[in-house]
């Protein structure tokens, strides 16, 4: 497997996002930017954003304001809302090869240190250098500039079984993995998955034999909502369990 990484592609997509967490996201975002570059110039960061056909107005707007704002911004826009699956694999095919991607939902908010931890963790390390996806904690507590924890090495787990997945549950927007290994093995998001897609990624993922890490670092403030609140409310967990279940039914992933 390839596991170079030259660059680090931030990856966030949006529909109709409340515009004042669109801007927090944003700040959040540039912040750890800033900070990254501060270490390790000359590895470039670059920011990719795909509008799933909003049509607020309000969100627009300040999208707009963030554009004046951002020079490291590649935009797309899809003409209508699709998924967040659909979404976010057309970024990761507009991604560079060699791009460590670095994903956040467009209402939550990036620790200041989130992008030199999960870089640092992905290419100083010879245990962990086949690892695919790396896996960070959340906190509810809103993350702090001034005062930030910097790599403790204790209680990281590398995961390449199930049981262990459902023991561990991964906040989908504090994930970072390497672009090259989705490329080699063809893996994508499920198009047709609305409200689980993410975890069947990480099981596309194990399913051929590659390595997820979770580290103990809280590297994501995830905001929590009612389902009826969410964008595509029609959420239909058990069926799409079912889809799931069935789609690895066969697969060595137990155990």
């Amino acid at each position: 497997m390839n596991n170079l990484i030259t660059h680090i592609c931030v990856c966030v997509c949006f529909y109709n996002t409340n515009p004042l967490y669109l801007e927090e996201c944003f700040k959040s975002i540039d912040m750890a930017i800033w900070l990254f570059h501060r270490k390790y110039e000359k590895v470039p960061v670059e920011l990719h954003v795909m509008d799933d056909g909003s049509d607020n107005n309000e969100t627009l707007n300040m999208f707009d304001q963030i554009m004046d704002n951002y020079k490291c911004i590649k935009y797309w826009r899809h003409a209508h809302n699709t998924t967040l699956s659909v979404a976010i694999n057309d970024l990761n095919s507009f991604t560079p090869d060699n791009a460590l991607v670095v994903y956040i939902d467009s209402d939550d908010i990036m620790a200041p240190n989130r992008l030199i931890t999960q870089y640092e963790v992905m290419t100083k390390y010879e245990q962990w250098e086949d690892v695919t996806l790396c896996a960070s904690l959340s906190t509810n507590k809103v993350c702090k500039t001034d005062n930030f924890n910097f790599m403790h090495y204790y209680g990281y787990r590398i995961f390449d079984k199930v049981d262990f997945l459902e023991r561990n549950i991964i906040v989908h927007s504090g994930i970072a993995y390497k672009i090259n290994h989705l490329r080699e093995f063809a893996i994508k998001y499920d198009n047709y998955l609305k409200c689980t897609q993410d975890y069947d990624f990480y099981l596309n993922i194990l399913s051929h034999k590659l390595k997820i890490l979770l580290i103990p670092d809280a590297l994501v403030f995830y905001r929590e909502y009612p389902d009826a609140l969410k964008p595509d409310n029609n959420r239909d967990y058990y069926g799409e369990f079912n889809i799931i279940r069935h789609k690895y039914n066969n697969q060595a992933l137990w155990g």
